[in-house]
């Protein structure tokens, strides 16, 4: 999410649509950007960072779920959210399944559940990047440790005398020196 917040980003090829979503939205105080072209929805998550994405499943040239689809495939952490006017089990199954969708609403929609609908999504986008963000620490550590190991061999292995632990004596030897070595280039 930007430093001004979540940034939702609402297609739909009907303007009058995407401008009564704008409204519906407009009490939550999100970045809202919209596109009655869903052609300019990859350029658009490309150039400004996207948190949320509703999309409606039928307009013309385009499908939402194609959209949705490649959402998923090219920005896997914006949330999705789709709209159809008619309500069909396969279609939200197959929105479900292949753009990984996170609800599926009917037009009219709601206000209310819209808005609790879309702070859920950003609640979930949240988690996600918390998520990501300790794998990726956990991947820099190991990383490190492999590193360190690698340099110097038995350094990871560790045991408890006592109350003291107690590293390899040759790796520990070894970490010295080139310690040693690295502070007279100082």
């Amino acid at each position: 999410m930007t430093a001004a917040g979540p940034t939702l980003l609402l297609v739909d090829d009907e303007a009058d649509v995407v401008a009564s979503l704008r409204r519906t939205l407009a009490p939550l105080h999100h970045r809202i950007l919209t596109t009655t072209d869903p052609t300019q929805v990859l350029t658009i998550i490309a150039s400004d960072s996207v948190d949320l994405l509703i999309s409606d499943i039928d307009m013309g040239e385009v499908s939402g779920l194609d959209v949705v689809e490649n959402v998923r495939a090219w920005f896997p952490d914006v949330v999705r959210i789709l709209l159809t006017g008619r309500a069909r089990v396969e279609v939200a199954l197959k929105a479900i399944n292949s753009g990984e969708v996170f609800r599926f609403l009917t037009k009219p929609w709601e206000p209310e559940e819209l808005r609790q609908i879309v702070e859920l999504g950003l609640a979930r986008r949240a988690e996600l990047r918390e998520q990501s963000t300790a794998a990726r620490t956990v991947e820099r550590r190991r990383q490190l440790v492999a590193d360190l190991e690698a340099e110097f061999p038995g350094i990871s292995n560790v045991r408890r005398v006592g109350g003291l632990y107690v590293v390899d004596e040759t790796a520990s030897e070894a970490m010295l020196q080139a310690w040693a070595g690295s502070a007279h280039k100082i």
